[in-house]
């Protein structure tokens, strides 16, 4: 994290832009320099599953939000283009290891189509190619019950994007599919491989000068299994119940992802609204509806804004018929994948400096206790009343 210290006080006396490397190279960058605080330490707030708690476990956490990443463009000619991201930040590891996010090629043969090679962004968000750029959005971080369990942020493969002048803007339809290539923190301390698992879908994105419209369908299937639910899938055959040991399955089944949203941003308001709804064949991570709806209003260097989000995934019940003691067993490893918590946060971004922006940020959550993929074990989660109230403060920069 000393790294991040030393950029926060030192940004403030340099101004930063791109760098032309040569007339046909650039590299740019971002950094987020992030502090989180958290008022109950009984259960641990996670950005996303992606973030392992031992990480986020003091009151006050840099791990959450800290980032940092370079982007190198080559525009060899107006058809042949090619990019590089290497973006660290707080990963499943436990570590800030770099991770190449983006590495492709990108031709387009006419001006209204572009097919893309290599390791790309998963386009199944607004601005999803800045996910990480904290600079890019309003809020300190995107809504945590909105794309906290959506963290597949990229994948190896392939998409082709068509754009279609309608009206006063353009539509844009655009198919990908590949594979991904992350890891995440699982049960018990293990972890999930998605590196085998395929990913492929479509979008329709219409785009004017003040509202964007953006449908997404995507799926997903795994192709991993975690230890820990495999155990429990061993104990269902074991008790011959077959049913339960198939909706425990996490290896091979699929996740599908289907999404509406609208922005609008015209003079000082800046506004989003999104519906989200996962349909899974596993009963460990079960389908989940999800929304938020974000305004803003831009007072010369201060935007002010409310964001509201809600989450709740289906509560399926299993019974083993072996007693209490087991159902509970089977209950609280149900609960570690799901989620059942509403959000209502305040802000305010305060653009200070060509290129920077700082935030600050106070949410306010109520989660169910017995539903745990977006919290982490603290000092004592059974004690935990499914309140906590996190303050957040960005430094955020682009070059």
């Amino acid at each position: 994290m000393k790294i991040y210290l030393f950029a926060f006080l030192y940004v403030f006396s340099i101004n930063l832009y791109a760098i032309s490397l040569s007339e046909k190279l650039t590299l740019n960058g971002f950094a987020t320099v992030g502090a989180a605080y958290n008022d109950d330490d009984n259960a641990i707030y996670l950005r996303s599953i992606a973030q392992p708690p031992e990480g986020l476990e003091d009151d006050v956490t840099f791990n959450m939000d800290s980032r940092v990443g370079l982007q190198l463009n080559y525009q060899a000619n107006e058809n042949l283009h090619a990019g590089l991201q290497v973006v660290s930040k707080y990963r499943y590891d436990d570590t800030y290891t770099p991770n190449i996010t983006w590495a492709y090629l990108k031709f387009s043969p006419e001006s209204d189509w572009d097919l893309r090679l290599g390791r790309l962004g998963l386009d199944i968000f607004f601005r999803s190619d800045s996910r990480d750029i904290g600079y890019s959005y309003l809020w300190v971080r995107p809504p945590v019950d909105y794309y906290g369990q959506l963290n597949i942020s990229s994948f190896d493969g392939l998409d082709f994007s068509h754009y279609i002048p309608m009206g006063d803007g353009l539509l844009k339809l655009k198919g990908f599919a590949g594979v991904g290539h992350q890891k995440f923190p699982a049960f018990g301390g293990n972890q999930l491989d998605l590196s085998d698992s395929p990913v492929y879908g479509f979008l329709a994105q219409y785009q004017d000068i003040n509202w964007t419209y953006k449908f997404v369908i995507s799926e997903q299937e795994l192709n991993d299994q975690d230890p820990t639910v495999d155990q429990l899938v061993n104990f269902f055959e074991l008790i011959n119940r077959p049913d339960y040991a198939n909706s425990f399955q996490l290896d091979g089944k699929t996740f599908r992802y289907y999404s509406l949203g609208v922005a609008y941003d015209k003079g000082p308001w800046r506004s989003q609204f999104a519906l989200g709804y996962i349909d899974s064949e596993n009963i460990i991570v079960s389908d989940n509806k999800t929304a938020y709806f974000s305004l803003g209003y831009k007072l010369n260097d201060w935007t002010p804004y409310l964001l509201l989000s809600a989450s709740e995934s289906d509560k399926p019940t299993v019974t083993s018929g072996l007693g209490p003691p087991t159902d509970a067993l089977i209950a609280s490893a149900l609960g570690g994948g799901q989620v059942d918590q509403t959000t209502v946060g305040f802000g305010a971004r305060y653009d200070f400096k060509e290129n920077m922006a700082l935030k600050f940020q106070a949410d306010f959550v109520e989660s169910k206790t017995d539903t745990l993929l977006l919290w982490g074990s603290g000092d004592d989660i059974s004690s935990w009343d499914g309140e906590n109230m996190i303050i957040s403060v960005t430094l955020d920069m682009v070059f």
